[in-house]
C-alpha cells in the first residue's frame, strides 16, 4: 500500500487518514487490548508511551448494576438538562447495558467515578456512534482526556474490529479541548449543526466527526458519481480534499413543479403522530393512495426534528411534504431541524434550499444501501432560530468553517428567504 494512498497532507505535512492509520501508531496498545478484550477493566492496556503528567483512570466496562452510576453523573454535570433523557433514566440505562449494540465506559479514579464514554454500534450498517463524553468539573484540566478517550476507542475498534468501519460522533462547540481530541486520533468535521440541542438550557451548536476504515470509502462506497448543485461545491470540495471522492457533477439547471400535482397533493396529505417515552414524538406524512412517505422525529426537550427519512415517487411529493413539515414548524415550537438527502438527486437538494434550508456539509458513505450492501453519500440541511452563540473551535474545526463559507451562506440564505 502507497503512503499516498493512506495519508492526509495539511499544511505540507502528512497525517494520518484511515482509522487503521491511526492504530498502527499504536500496535503495542492494541495487542494488549485484543489480548485482554474478555477483562472487564481495561488499564492492562494503558498507553504505553504516554507522555503526560496528568491524571489516567482506571477505564471499567459498565454493567447493568452501573446504571445508577452513569445517571447520577450524568445529572451531576448537566443538572437534569442532558439532551438524551434515556441516558437520565435508571431503568432504561439499565435495560441499555444488557444490550450488545450499547457499551458504557467508566472512569474512575480510586473508588470515585469521575467520567465516562458511550458508544452504540449499529452491526448491520457497519457503524459505530461514540457519544456522551463526560467528566466531572473538579478534574477538567487535570485529566489525560486524550489517552483516556483514545484507550476507549481501542477498544472499541478491537471488540467490533471489521464488523464496524464507520464512526459518526458529534462534538459540542463550548468544548473546543473535545473536538481537538477527537482530530487528533482522527474523527474530523464533515458537518455542522447550528443550535441543534439545548444545553443548560441554552442552544448550543455541534459538529458532526467522522473516521473511516478505507474500505468504507474504496470498496463499499457506491461507484456512482455524485451529483450536486453549486451551493453544495465547498462541502463537497472539503470532504473531496480529505477523502479523494473524485469530480462531482453539477448541476445548475432549475426545477419545475407541476401546480396542479402540488395542489392536489397538498389537499390529500395526511399528518399522523406515535408518541414514544422520553419526550420523543414520532411524525410521518403520508400520501392517499400512495406509498410515499416523510418520517421524522420530535423531541420535546431539545424541541428539534432529527431522524428524517423518505420516499417518493415524483418530485412534487417531496416539495409538498418539505411544506407540510414547515407548516409543523408555526403550529409547534421547533428550534431546530435536520434532513439528510442523497448525494447523487440535485433535485432533492434544490427542493430543500428553495424552501428554506441551509446546507451544512457532505458527509461521504452516510446512508447505507440495504438492498445492495453498499454506502452512498449524503448532504446535510438544516433549518434553524435565533443566532448562532459564539463558537469555541478547534483548528480543524475552525478550517471547515471557513472553507465551506458556512456563515456567509447563512446570511446570504437568510436573505434570500
Amino acid at each position: 500500500m502507497k503512503n499516498k494512498d493512506i495519508l492526509y497532507k495539511k499544511n505540507h505535512q502528512v497525517e494520518p487518514l484511515w482509522l487503521e492509520d491511526y492504530f498502527k501508531l499504536f500496535k503495542n496498545s492494541i495487542l494488549r487490548a485484543n489480548h485482554n478484550l474478555k477483562s472487564d477493566i481495561l488499564t492492562l492496556f494503558n498507553l504505553q508511551k504516554r507522555k503526560s503528567s496528568k491524571i489516567f483512570p482506571t477505564i471499567i466496562v459498565a454493567k447493568p448494576e452501573d446504571s445508577i452510576n452513569i445517571k447520577n453523573l450524568i445529572y451531576e454535570v448537566y443538572k437534569g438538562t442532558y439532551p438524551n433523557k434515556r441516558y437520565e433514566d435508571e431503568k432504561e440505562l439499565t435495560h441499555i447495558l444488557t444490550s450488545e449494540n450499547y457499551k458504557w465506559l467508566i472512569f474512575k479514579l480510586n473508588d470515585e467515578i469521575i467520567g465516562a464514554l458511550g458508544y452504540k454500534l449499529n452491526f448491520k450498517e457497519k457503524i459505530g456512534n461514540p457519544h456522551g463524553l463526560i467528566l466531572k468539573e473538579e478534574y477538567q484540566g487535570k485529566f489525560d482526556m486524550k489517552n483516556t478517550v483514545f484507550a476507549c476507542i481501542i477498544y472499541m475498534y478491537c471488540s467490533c474490529k471489521n464488523d464496524v468501519i464507520r464512526y459518526f460522533s458529534e462534538a459540542r462547540t463550548k468544548h473546543p479541548k473535545a473536538q481537538s481530541i477527537g482530530n487528533s486520533i482522527g474523527f474530523k468535521p464533515v458537518a455542522f449543526f447550528p443550535n441543534k440541542d439545548l444545553i443548560f438550557n441554552v442552544p448550543e451548536s455541534s459538529f458532526l466527526h467522522v473516521i473511516y476504515d478505507q474500505v468504507a470509502i474504496k470498496k463499499f462506497r457506491t461507484e456512482e458519481i455524485p451529483h450536486i448543485i453549486p451551493e453544495i461545491v465547498d462541502f463537497y470540495s472539503y470532504s473531496n480534499k480529505r477523502y479523494g471522492l473524485g469530480r462531482p457533477l453539477i448541476n445548475e439547471d432549475g426545477i419545475i413543479i407541476n401546480k396542479n400535482k402540488e395542489k392536489w397533493i397538498m389537499n390529500n396529505l395526511n399528518l399522523t403522530k406515535t408518541l414514544e417515552n422520553f419526550g420523543k414524538i414520532k411524525f410521518t406524512i403520508t400520501l392517499k393512495n400512495s406509498t410515499s412517505y416523510f418520517k421524522f422525529e420530535y423531541d420535546e426537550y431539545n424541541k428539534n426534528i432529527e431522524n428524517c427519512r423518505y420516499d417518493i415517487e415524483q418530485l412534487e411529493e417531496l416539495e409538498c411534504f418539505i411544506k407540510k413539515l414547515k407548516i409543523l414548524l408555526q403550529e409547534i415550537d421547533i428550534r431546530y431541524v435536520e434532513v439528510f438527502v442523497s448525494g447523487y438527486e440535485p433535485e432533492h437538494q434544490k427542493i430543500l434550499i428553495r424552501n428554506g434550508f441551509i446546507p451544512c456539509g457532505y458527509v461521504p458513505s452516510y446512508f447505507y444501501n440495504d438492498r445492495l450492501g453498499i454506502f452512498e453519500d449524503a448532504v446535510g440541511f438544516c433549518w434553524f432560530k435565533g443566532k448562532i452563540e459564539i463558537l469555541k473551535c478547534a483548528e480543524e474545526n475552525e478550517r471547515f468553517l471557513k472553507e465551506t463559507n458556512f456563515f456567509s451562506r447563512i446570511e446570504y440564505m437568510r436573505e434570500l428567504t
